[in-house]
């Protein structure tokens, strides 16, 4: 995918060899030194483009189709068997799944996060060391160091495995009604960011 100027705005164009090319989020710039108009878009190539292909390079790069894009991606390309139609849709609901926009808290104004692994061997130790009295311990993000009381901790921990269970929910939810979706328009319109819990807040 990348940003092109194009002398005339056409959303799909035929190329050689069997390739067909895109442009997407077309708009008029300024004119062009002899006063010509210019249009800037988004843009990439597939060769025997299916359906499924052009959904994938759109969902990973977070455009939003028109309803005229969408008739034209229909008229030039293949069609996709369903479970191909949202593939694309479930890749990016993982990966989202997976990134910081939901494996994260707030500490003292810090983006931070522990994986399940972690969080259960920090509540182990952590609760051994309220039963031998200490009442302190460090927690460790890379570089950074938080000494806290244990029982702070332990808080911290439940807190963190409750929230991480509601987003596992939320997207095994959203798995599941994506793999129910058979249109490109609903595969394009739907949210998968939606439904998550309000990140937490410590500190």
């Amino acid at each position: 995918m990348k940003s092109i100027t194009l002398s005339k705005p056409c959303i799909c164009e035929a190329g050689l060899n069997d390739y067909k090319t895109f442009n997407f989020s077309i708009r008029e710039i300024a004119p062009d030194a002899e006063g010509n108009k210019q249009w800037e878009c988004l843009s990439f190539s597939l060769k025997n483009p299916s359906i499924a292909n052009v959904v994938s390079v759109v969902l990973q790069n977070g455009i939003l189709l028109s309803e005229e894009e969408i008739v034209v991606v229909k008229e030039n390309t293949l069609a996709s068997p369903q479970e191909a139609l949202v593939a694309p849709l479930i890749d990016v609901i993982t990966a989202y799944d997976s990134s910081p926009a939901v494996n994260s808290f707030v500490y003292n104004g810090m983006d931070l996060w522990l994986d399940k692994a972690t969080r259960v061997g920090l509540m182990n130790s952590t609760t051994i060391l309220k039963s031998a009295g200490q009442e302190t311990t460090t927690l460790w993000f890379g570089d950074i160091n938080i000494t806290l009381p244990v029982d702070n901790v332990i808080q911290m921990l439940s807190a963190l495995e409750i929230y991480a269970l509601d987003c596992y929910n939320v997207t095994a939810r959203h798995i599941s009604e994506a793999s129910n979706l058979d249109t490109i328009e609903a595969v394009l319109s739907y949210d998968y960011t939606a439904g998550y819990p309000q990140k937490l807040v410590f500190g």
